[in-house]
Order: structure tokens, then sequence, then C-alpha cells
């Protein structure tokens, strides 16, 4: 990990934060436009629904499947997609802030310039932000 100083704070400065949380704020408007279209996150609300109905989850799924399909549900809405899209900008967050301080603004800069140019559609959407970055994390 570097060493803090001057010209790399171990935080994001403001004006870092402020362009992750637009990139991120562009992510969700683009869930907004795209949520009647999107039915993954629907799907795992009902996923989720089944769950507490029957207590069963699809075979293709491992229980720990059972976080992001919750996230789908808490609140449970009528029309699930902010919530999650919500949900999902958190941890897309915490992956940017950890990349500043592991690898230093410029690899921070890269992830969120990857997360914009090739997921801004789908990040908030889908639950791949989580299983990425904890295999990130893992190497």
């Amino acid at each position: 990990m570097p060493e803090p100083t001057a010209r790399n704070p171990l935080y994001p400065p403001a004006p870092a934060l402020r362009s992750a949380v637009a990139v991120l704020a562009s992510a969700w408007y683009l869930a907004q436009l795209l949520g009647g279209f999107n039915g993954d996150v629907v799907t795992f609300q009902r996923y989720f629904d089944r769950f507490l109905a029957l207590g069963a989850l699809p075979f293709e799924y491992p229980p720990a499947a059972l976080l992001p399909f919750a996230l789908a549900a808490v609140p449970h809405l009528a029309w699930p997609v902010p919530s999650f899209a919500a949900w999902m900008s958190l941890p897309a967050l915490a992956g940017y802030v950890a990349t500043w301080r592991v690898k230093g603004p410029r690899a921070a800069f890269a992830y969120l310039a990857l997360l914009g140019a090739g997921a801004i559609a789908t990040v908030l959407t889908r639950y791949d932000i989580l299983p990425a970055l904890l295999t990130v994390a893992a190497l």
C-alpha cells in the first residue's frame, strides 16, 4: 500500500469523489431509463419472494446469491430497479475508494473510466460488481 503524502492522499479528494459519484449517478439514471427493459432486477426480486414463501432458490444459484436477491427486495417496491441501483452503488464506490488506497489515484481513475466506459448501463442493474470486486480483492 502506498504511503499517504500531500500528492497522494490516503483517501480521494473531494473532486475525485465527486467524479466517481457523477459516473454512478449517470449509471443510476441509465438504470431508471432502462429499468422497464431490465428483467434481471425484477427476476432477483421474484427469486427472493420465492425464497421467503417456499424456502428454496433456483438450483443454478448458490446460497450466497441470496444477498443480491434481497437487495432487489429491500425495500419491497413495485419497481425495484431504483432501490437495487442504490444498493449496488455502494460497492462500486467502495471499490473506487479501495483502489485509490491500495493502488493510487491513477489506478482509481482507470477503475472509474473502465466502469463508465464498459459497464455504465449494467453496473447498477446486475450484481456482477460484487463477485468482480471480491475477485479483485482476492488477487
